[in-house]
């Protein structure tokens, strides 16, 4: 069963890094580029560290694009999100 919950000490960056990767594979061979496709593990620690993705659920959808909207991105995006219950530190 799926549980979503704040990242723990105990878990593994590795471990987070690797799931970034497979999660957004399929983007990366369409051509998409999205960060997680290829991020190293230290750039998932800074962001995590940094408070991005934590305390909020979202999904992000993304279709190639005719145009870039700016550098590096050549798909348009549109994004549902919730806010989460306050994460205790």
């Amino acid at each position: 069963m799926l549980q979503i919950r704040p990242l723990q000490s105990r878990d593994s960056m590795a471990a987070l890094t690797a799931l970034l990767h497979r999660a957004y594979a399929r983007l990366g061979t369409l051509g998409l580029h999205c960060t997680a496709v290829d991020q190293r593990e230290a750039t998932a620690a800074r962001r995590v560290a940094g408070g991005q993705g934590c305390g909020e659920l979202a999904l992000v959808t993304a279709e190639p694009a005719n145009h870039v909207q700016w550098p590096g991105t050549f798909y348009r995006r549109a994004t549902m999100s919730k806010r989460l219950g306050a994460v205790a530190a």
